[in-house]
């Protein structure tokens, strides 16, 4: 399976979330409730998450609580190394 392909996608209108709550973590979580209940409809059960900001993480507990097993939550931000002030 192609990890950059999308296997699911919803979205917080499908939830009837409108104009200025779709922005908020309540309508994340339910919309990822969703898609994780779409996700066990296909047998996929476990999960991987590549990233970390605070909306993901609500995000991955909305889909943890559909029944989902999120396996790890990786972050590949490279460090840069500036070196001594001169």
């Amino acid at each position: 399976m192609n990890i950059h392909k999308a296997i699911v996608y919803t979205s917080c209108r499908k939830q009837v979330f409108k104009n200025a709550r779709k922005k908020t973590s309540i309508a994340g979580q339910t919309t990822e409730i969703s898609a994780g209940q779409r996700l066990l409809r296909r047998g996929i059960n476990t999960i991987r998450v590549y990233g970390i900001c605070p909306r993901r993480m609500i995000a991955v507990q909305g889909v943890a609580s559909a029944g989902v097993n999120v396996v790890s939550i990786t972050d590949r931000t490279p460090l840069y190394q500036l070196g001594p002030r001169s």
